[in-house]
């Protein structure tokens, strides 16, 4: 992570990517292995920012196809986990030979959604009962990994739970262009894919700016910026016109600041 962010700080694009190939390998390794939501997010506040920096070099590289994976693979992992494991597709595979494999699946998701949710209503002082809930945990997902192995081995279902591809994006792009934008220490950056992938450059669009626009300036311990006026706002009598006004404006300006620096 840092000799990714080192290397682009020098604009030395190729060690960047070569950096951010070993942080995302060593980032989806360790964000598998945890077990609990608390343990992921321990992980992912450490590798936010990564994806939008690997992009930002190998589109600096013309290196296109691979910036839109990286800006794939880095989207809301938690969400994107939680809902390929509730929507993977094994419907045509129910009434035949592997209906098995389908079952012990959906079992396995099943429990342990059910075993996170009695984790968290445990007390952290009762450590029996959490290292025992923990134990089935790693039994489960252990199953889990078993069952999809199982089923990548079946014809067709090679990619089950994998990360898309570029092919498979840029068939998702053809009804409609799919844009990836990004903000980075350097500039901010656009993706745009349909048949080919179009890279538009957004210099105002660095993490300073997009982060004081947001909250304030860094040296300022009070919120300030749009989430500042806002939460004045939220925190204010009903009746505080000027708060309401004050939030108003800074959503207009807000608004404003994005249209110049990223939508115009």
């Amino acid at each position: 992570r840092n000799w990714l962010r080192w290397a682009v700080k020098r604009e030395a694009y190729e060690e960047a990517a070569k950096a951010y190939t070993y942080a995302r390998n060593a980032g989806e390794r360790l964000f598998r292995i945890q077990l609990l939501r608390e343990q992921k997010e321990s992980f992912l506040k450490q590798t936010q920012g990564l994806a939008a920096l690997g992009a930002y070099s190998l589109a600096k590289l013309n290196r296109l196809p691979d910036a839109v994976l990286a800006s794939e693979t880095g989207q809301a992992r938690l969400l994107s986990e939680a809902l390929a494991l509730d929507r993977a597709d094994l419907t045509q595979l129910e009434g035949t030979a592997h209906a098995s494999l389908i079952s012990a699946y959906r079992e396995s998701i099943i429990r342990h959604q059910e075993l996170i949710r009695q984790m968290g209503k445990t007390s952290p002082e009762d450590k029996e009962q959490r290292n025992a809930l923990y134990t089935q945990l790693k039994q489960t997902r252990a199953k889990t990994d078993e069952t999809v192995e199982a089923i990548r081995k079946i014809s067709g279902y090679e990619n089950f739970l994998s990360a898309p591809d570029f092919e498979e994006i840029r068939e998702a792009a053809q009804d409609h262009p799919l844009v990836y934008v990004m903000a980075a220490r350097a500039g901010g950056l656009a993706l745009i894919v349909k048949d080919e992938v179009t890279p538009v450059w957004l210099p105002e669009l660095t993490e300073k700016a997009l982060r004081e626009i947001i909250q304030g300036p860094d040296e300022e311990k009070e919120w300030g910026g749009y989430f500042g006026a806002y939460l004045n706002w939220r925190d204010s009598p009903k009746n505080d016109t000027a708060a309401r006004d004050a939030w108003h404006a800074a959503l207009d300006s807000t608004s404003k600041w994005l249209w110049d620096a990223v939508m115009g």
